[in-house]
């Protein structure tokens, strides 16, 4: 594969300080009969982050090479839509450059990962924060790419920003729908404000594999699952702390056009909604109570109530063993379903309540050791060892022996 590095843009993280390239230049090259000739320096296309790219699938993409890798795992017959995947790409000869076809897809490969590792603080964060800045920075890849214009896509992009706080999923069909608070929230007939921050659009459509699987969803039967889904979703939308990755698609619009041609997958991001619950408050007692810092309607004085699981009760409480649970779907998101698998780890159980219920619904928080990374394990304060908790395993072991 033909291609440099420099010049290259480059994103420093502020958290990390690590060093990620936004883009990549690619130089296209002479045919020379059935081999690569020389490098055409004035025939130059950048691959660049936010980009989105139409690829014609081709027979020969799913068999085997004699001697070579094909293009998509053997073994594999589907990747769910929404998957991280490792791709790689070829600069095409000077002939296809000149007709904008300046790219060939070589190889793709999913990764074993979620889009949950890509959230924060790299990743998600490069892409274009609202559907019309994807638009423009479509365009303006096309006009700078020539060799690139039959492949790059103009109009059906994706692009990832946050969720405008209160926003909510509500029934559609057999999937689900995302959509914005009401202008007026008491009045059935308002309308509803734009779903994204800083965008027009007006709902995002989810599919219910996707809610389920994106909010952790472990529970033993669907009905249940997709309860506790909508409810993570609702609740850190509440917060302030939900994000989601967003894709345009007008051709959805052919079988209904009453749907929306956004879909999506929410991405919860456990370091927000978590942020009001501070390693030095807590005390280690079971039960402890944390009030909510925002609304969370129709709900009168929220709060989490918090209680540490110990390592060894972990497979009885909160999670369930390796025989009695499911597995979470995401594992490098921190917060599961409490039917979900446990990780052998200490957890924190946490309890929604309110002045006339104690108990509305519960979820697991997986500290950051026991995950994967991405921004499921990145909460820096929960994720942070106990040391109260600690003394009292300790000080409990001696006394019983």
């Amino acid at each position: 594969m033909k291609m440099v590095t420099e010049p290259m843009r480059v994103y420093l993280a502020d958290v990390t300080m690590e060093r990620v390239g936004q883009s990549v230049v690619m130089y296209s090259f002479q045919k020379d009969g059935q081999a690569r000739g020389e490098r055409v320096d004035d025939a130059v296309s950048i691959i660049a982050a936010g980009q989105t790219f139409r690829v014609r699938l081709q027979d020969f993409m799913f068999e085997e090479k004699k001697g070579g890798v094909n293009v998509f795992p053997p073994d594999v017959e589907a990747i769910p839509a929404f998957s991280v995947v490792e791709i790689m790409v070829n600069p095409a000869n000077h002939g296809g450059f000149d007709q904008g076809y300046g790219m060939q897809l070589v190889r793709v490969r999913p990764c074993e990962f979620s889009l949950y590792s890509m959230h924060d603080p790299l990743g998600l964060y490069l892409l274009p924060g609202s559907y019309e800045l994807s638009v423009a920075a479509s365009e303006g890849a096309i006009q700078k790419n020539p060799g690139l214009r039959k492949v790059i896509e103009e109009k059906n992009t994706g692009f990832f920003g946050r969720v405008t706080r209160g926003a909510y999923i509500m029934k559609y069909n057999d999937d689900f729908r995302l959509v914005g608070p009401k202008e007026t929230p008491n009045d059935p007939q308002s309308r509803h404000v734009h779903v994204m921050d800083g965008s027009s659009v007006f709902a995002v459509d989810i599919r219910k594999e996707d809610l389920l699987r994106f909010a952790n969803s472990g529970e033993g039967t669907e009905e249940d699952g997709i309860v506790y889904a909508q409810f993570m979703v609702d609740f850190a939308s509440a917060a302030g702390a939900l994000d989601c990755y967003v894709t345009c698609n007008e051709y959805l619009l052919r079988n209904d056009p009453n749907r929306s041609p956004f879909t999506g997958v929410p991405i919860i991001d456990a370091h927000r909604l978590l942020d009001f619950i501070k390693t030095e408050d807590i005390t280690g007692e079971p039960g402890q109570r944390f009030r909510l810092p925002f609304d969370f309607f129709p709900m009168d004085q929220p709060y989490l109530a918090l209680t540490p699981i110990p390592e060894a009760q972990s497979e009885q409480s909160g999670g369930g063993g390796e025989e009695q649970g499911t597995a979470r779907p995401c594992t490098d998101l921190s917060l599961t379903s409490t039917n979900a698998v446990s990780t052998s780890e200490r957890t924190y159980r946490m309890s929604l309540g309110d002045a006339t219920e104690e108990d509305v619904m519960s979820f697991v928080f997986v500290p950051k050791g026991a995950c994967s990374g991405g921004a499921g394990g990145h909460v820096k304060l929960l994720g942070r060892q106990d040391y109260r908790m600690l003394k009292r395993r300790r000080v409990g072991g001696e006394d019983d022996e």
